[in-house]
This record gives C-alpha cells, structure tokens and sequence, in this order.
C-alpha cells in the first residue's frame, strides 16, 4: 500500500499523486490518500481536494485520526518502531552536519543520503529537488511525504499520466466557446501568479521571481518565434492585472473569473504553447497539453532562494529573470 497526503493547492497535489500513480502502475499497489481532518471523505472529494474527479478511480480516501502531531504523515501512519529508526536516523545526520546552516538545501542533501535506509524501511521522503527512490517489497506500507516535483520520478509513466490527467471533458458548456477559441489559433497560455506571491512577506521571499519584466521578455521572445500568436491570459487577480502595462497591442485574452482551478487547468492544457510563471499550478497547465510541438517560455530561476529543484524540463525556453528588491 502506496500512503500519501495531498498538500497544498492543485499543483502540489498533482505532483504527490503523479508520484504515487507512477509507483502503482510500477507496482500495482493501491494508493491510499490520508485524511487527518476529521473531515470524511466526501469532504475531502469536493473541497480542498480538487483532484478527486481525477484520481478517484486509482485511489482510496482513508480517514485517520490525527494522535501525533510532528512529521505528519510518517508519525501518524509509521509502526513506532520504523518511525523511531527514521527519527533516530534524521539526529545522527543532523549531529554530523551541525556546521551546515540550515534551509532547503541541507533538507535536500540529507534526505539524498538517507533515502536509500528510509526506502528499506518503507519510508520515502523528498521535500525538493529531485532524488531516486526505490520501492522494495518490503514492509507492507510505503508511507511517502514530500513535494516530488520532478517529472523524472515518473520514469516511463511520463505519457500516461499526462494522458489520464488532460480531461478536456471537464470543461463546461458556459466555456466551450473559449475552448473552441484556443483550439483554432495560434493560442499561447500566459500565466500570471500574483496573490501571496506578491503581498506575502515569507512567500515573496521564496518565489516571487516573475515580476512585469519577465513577463515582458516572454511575449517578446514569443512572438519572434510563433506566427501570430494569441495570448489567453490565466490569473488569480484579474483587476490587477487589466491594470498592468503588459499587454497594450497585444492580441489577448483575460480568462474570465469563476472558474474551478481544475477547469482553468486542464483550459490552459489546450492552449498551443506556454509562457510559465514559476508555480506548480502553472507548470501542469503546460504540462498536460497534447501539443507535441508546443513551446514553453519558463523564467531561468524557481526561486529567489536556494532550493533545489528539478522541475525544469527539456525542450524550454528560459527567460532571464532579475534581480529585484523585496
């Protein structure tokens, strides 16, 4: 049994169930998706979850009862024993490595070192970057946290997934018109990430990368590439956005508000070509698009801090990016 827990918004979600999905069809395990919340799982399938439509059929919804608070998923769902090994394994790392400061990156190496004993033990870890894993058939439960955000976890499963995660017929009638719109041009997907990329002090900090000069750069390298293309504009702050000095001249698109973030996804996978701001959210819109000869605008870093990260992938165009104050 694959366990996991769907964190934060769609994209991380995605990202966690991708990995798992990949180890199932590896494996044939079944996946089970652990709820802490008390909440049910009818809950959990039309609120915060919004996957579910996607990943129902693979997956089982498991209610727990939350008794241990620290590292979440391994402390609530582990035997004592092989959560003891993990934590035991974790202070020996740390003692060693007292000289390293802190962060992302010292969370990384270690996981990197440790990964192949917490894979004996059923254990998978992987908060960033990219490191392999190995699933032994050995214990019974392989409990797994993390982010996994990387298609290179996915190995051969890569076209499948994307296959069984591009669900056209989830976008409803009020927006076939659009859809037809995108399907018949040259349509590029522009994604704008504002909201706590913008105002959050220790999000800002983190991610915020793509400022109005990336976004610039993009459209410019765009249109030198594509013949008469079309932006069709996704953000999560229209009114912002109809006030930036971006799009003047421009043949665009803002996407109407109201919409799910699972229909505005799998809207922006039909798109023909992508400019990307550095959000997991907007790294599947690109990703489930069937265009096999799209092209991909991506800004030259993830974040502004060092995190490892192995999201890039083949094929981008990167864009450079500045150095802004905060």
């Amino acid at each position: 049994m694959i366990y996991i827990e769907l964190i934060g918004g769609l994209g991380n979600q995605l990202f966690v169930y991708a990995f798992a999905r990949a180890q199932q069809m590896e494996t044939g395990e079944q996946i089970v998706i652990c709820d802490f919340r008390g909440e049910g799982q009818r809950k959990i399938r039309e609120s915060e979850y919004a996957i579910g439509p996607l990943i129902a059929a693979n997956c089982v919804f498991h209610e727990f009862q939350r008794e241990k608070q620290g590292d979440g998923i391994l402390a609530n769902v582990l035997d004592p024993s092989r959560y003891i090994l993990f934590r035991l394994s974790c202070k020996i790392w740390n003692v060693k490595n007292r000289h390293k400061a802190n962060g992302p990156r010292k969370t990384y190496e270690m996981e990197k070192v440790l990964q192949p004993l917490w894979n004996k033990l059923g254990i998978c870890s992987v908060q960033n970057g990219y490191i392999p894993v190995a699933r032994y058939g050995w214990p019974d439960k392989f409990v797994c946290r993390g982010y996994f955000q990387s298609a290179a976890f996915w190995g051969r499963y890569k076209e499948r997934i994307r296959e069984e995660l591009c669900r056209p017929d989830l976008i409803r009638q009020e927006n076939q018109a659009l859809l037809r719109k995108i399907r018949s041009c040259e349509s590029v997907c522009l994604h704008i990430r504002l909201g706590d990329y913008v105002r959050d002090p220790i999000v800002r900090k983190r991610h915020y990368v793509c400022d109005i000069n990336y976004y610039r750069k993009a459209i410019k390298r765009a249109k030198e590439i594509l013949h008469d293309p079309i932006f069709f504009v996704f953000t999560n702050e229209n009114k912002t956005v109809q006030q930036l000095d971006l799009l003047t001249g421009e043949k665009w698109n803002l996407v109407p508000e109201g919409n799910t973030a699972l229909e505005d996804m799998q809207l922006m996978a039909q798109c023909k070509n992508h400019i990307i701001s550095n959000s997991s959210f907007s790294w599947w819109g690109q990703f489930l698009s069937p265009n096999s000869e799209k092209k991909v605008f991506a800004p030259a870093r993830w974040y502004r801090i060092d995190v490892p990260t192995g999201i890039y992938m083949e094929g981008w165009e990167i864009i450079p990016v500045e150095s802004f104050p905060l």
